[in-house]
């Protein structure tokens, strides 16, 4: 990736939050609780899918792993994005996405450790550029979150104004209210 491309996409990995899959460079602990995913919210223009939900770790390249912070996890959602417009919407118009836990508390992506894992050999680059009408692409956001109190069963994703609880919703679309 080159470094216009990396600032470009550290500047959109903040306007942005989502996970899945075991990437290389993490190290992948089980999974907490019912996690299931295809859930999706309608943000303006977009569609958002949950792809996945996974506790990490750590994310990165095998020479530059960032863990979570002590009694912390790190929590990585994948996702797609389709632009289901007629018109291009622009890079920095993607969606953010929060984790909510059960209590109503929303927690911001850490910028740091989703470009870690965004630059990862597998995970795909980001959308420099405007997104095509139709078009659809795979993202990703890092959450760092208190260990002890993340439990899929009872937290959720806030997809712009839309909370898409991570239990029983990962890939199935939902309209944003």
């Amino acid at each position: 990736m080159t470094r216009a491309k990396s600032i470009l996409s550290l500047a959109i990995a903040g306007c942005l939050l989502a996970a899945c899959g075991d990437k290389t460079g993490s190290t992948a602990t089980a999974p907490a609780g019912p996690a299931t995913t295809g859930a999706a919210a309608q943000d303006g223009p977009l569609t958002v899918v949950l792809k996945s939900v996974r506790q990490v770790e750590g994310v990165g390249r095998p020479y530059s792993i960032e863990e979570a912070s002590e009694g912390g996890t790190l929590v990585v959602l994948d996702y797609s994005v389709t632009n289901s417009s007629a018109t291009p919407v622009a890079a920095w118009r993607m969606p953010v996405i929060k984790l909510v836990d059960g209590s109503g508390t929303a927690h911001d992506t850490d910028l740091g450790r989703t470009m870690s894992y965004q630059q990862q050999d597998d995970v795909a680059d980001r959308p420099s550029g405007d997104l095509s009408p139709g078009s659809t692409v795979e993202d990703a956001a890092v959450f760092n979150v208190p260990k002890a109190g993340f439990d899929p069963a009872t937290w959720s994703a806030r997809i712009g104004e839309q909370k898409v609880p991570l239990a029983g919703s990962i890939g199935k679309p939902v309209k944003a209210g």
